[in-house]
């Protein structure tokens, strides 16, 4: 498990827990050496909240949706007919739309492709998308707030120039001899990459010198998150829902900050060394449409998969400033990693005067991103609300590693 809360304006890192590395302390210590030496990626000195190993349990699920949604956002810039679509249509006019496109996408159906045989993705409990219209029309923003599984799958696909805007053939498998070099056919691949991913991410806040000798695991260097290769349509489609990637609670808390300011964050630890202080940060302007996936975010607070959680005793004060997306991404057929990320507005707390971002994941859950991860944000920002502003720590990095 692991939580992030930074600051979204100057990238300051307030918060930072982790648990499930194991025991480290003074009697334990040369042990624990000896073993982070020899297997680095499952020692318990790495900080699940800033680095992973590489493996299936730190898939982001659908938190990673709100990537997803900038690269339609990106894509729509210059496809009117996708525009239409993230803006709401009928569902007889999205049915239609399908299937003069070749695409086997219906909204009664719980999975994408819904005849086909073979491998598919399935919505939440097996359900179509038809009952999560508003005034009989569905977009990006009811997708994000009930997390359509079917519904991004599809568009995902509308999205990809590789796939030549038909439901079969193209050339999914095309691969980037360059980093960056699938961005304009890609377009959620060049979200991700905008927001971070793939990114070397050093918190030194530019404070060690340039030729400073980094090693994988240093605290200061937060593992870079990570898209696996697409080699086909479904594994496209499951990078549209958040598969088939390793990420941090910093990168997600990265990439909804983002949301929230309009412009990339830069994290930082670091805010001054020997006298000399930080750089500024430089923060690039996302340059999408925001309305539509900052309304589906706050949609999933006000009615959607975490609004249980934040109907808790102390999150009433929350809940107007407050936007989100859970996650649940399957590791067995009983296990999940579990993800909830998001952003408070300033001002929802007393005193609070920046836009605050989070992230929070648990691994091996029983349950859902709304049941198990959604609840330990929920707690977090409920105690905060009830605290004087003097006993929080504002705009000063604060790094509390637990177990």
């Amino acid at each position: 498990a692991g939580l992030v809360v930074l600051d979204s304006e100057n990238g300051d890192i307030l918060a930072a827990a982790g648990a499930g590395t194991g025991r480290a302390d003074r009697a334990n210590w040369a042990e624990v050496r000896d073993f982070d030496r020899m297997n680095p990626a499952r020692g318990p000195l790495r900080l699940p909240a800033l680095q992973h190993d590489g493996g299936a349990r730190r898939s982001p699920g659908s938190t990673f949706k709100i990537v997803s949604a900038l690269g339609l956002e990106l894509a729509a810039r210059n496809d009117a007919r996708l525009d239409a679509l993230l803006g709401g249509v009928p569902l007889d006019q999205l049915n239609a739309t399908a299937r003069a496109r070749g695409f086997d996408f219906a909204t009664t159906a719980a999975t994408y492709p819904a005849t086909a045989h073979g491998a598919r993705i399935t919505n939440y409990r097996e359900q179509g998308v038809e009952g999560r219209a508003q005034a009989g029309r569905l977009g990006l923003a009811q997708a994000l707030t009930y997390s359509l599984n079917t519904w991004f799958a599809w568009a995902g696909e509308l999205s990809d120039a590789t796939l030549f805007g038909r439901g079969d053939g193209g050339v999914p498998d095309a691969q980037a001899l360059d980093a960056g070099a699938l961005d304009e056919s890609r377009p959620i691949l060049a979200a991700a990459r905008r927001l971070g991913f793939e990114q070397p991410v050093q918190l030194d806040g530019g404070l060690l010198p340039p030729g400073f000798a980094w090693r994988q695991y240093d605290a200061l260097q937060a593992t870079p998150s990570h898209v696996d290769p697409i080699r086909s349509r479904h594994e496209l489609r499951q990078m549209s829902i958040g598969l088939r990637m390793q990420t941090t609670p910093l990168q997600m808390a990265m990439a909804a900050g983002a949301i929230g300011q309009g412009a990339t964050v830069t994290p930082r630890l670091l805010v001054a060394l020997d006298g000399l202080e930080a750089a500024p940060p430089a923060p690039r302007g996302l340059a999408v449409r925001l309305d539509r996936v900052r309304a589906g975010m706050k949609g999933v607070i006000d009615a959607g998969t975490a609004a249980g959680a934040f109907r808790c005793a102390g999150c009433a004060p929350l809940r107007a400033g407050l936007f989100g997306k859970t996650g649940t991404a399957p590791v067995t057929d009983n296990e999940a990693t579990v993800w909830f990320t998001g952003w408070l507005e300033p001002g929802t707390l007393p005193g609070q005067a920046r836009r605050l971002a989070f992230a929070v994941f648990v691994s091996r859950s029983e349950g859902t991103g709304g049941d198990h991860a959604a609840p330990v944000a929920a707690a977090l920002l409920a105690t905060l609300a009830g605290q004087r502003p003097e006993r929080r720590t504002e705009g000063k990095t604060a790094m509390l590693i637990g177990q």
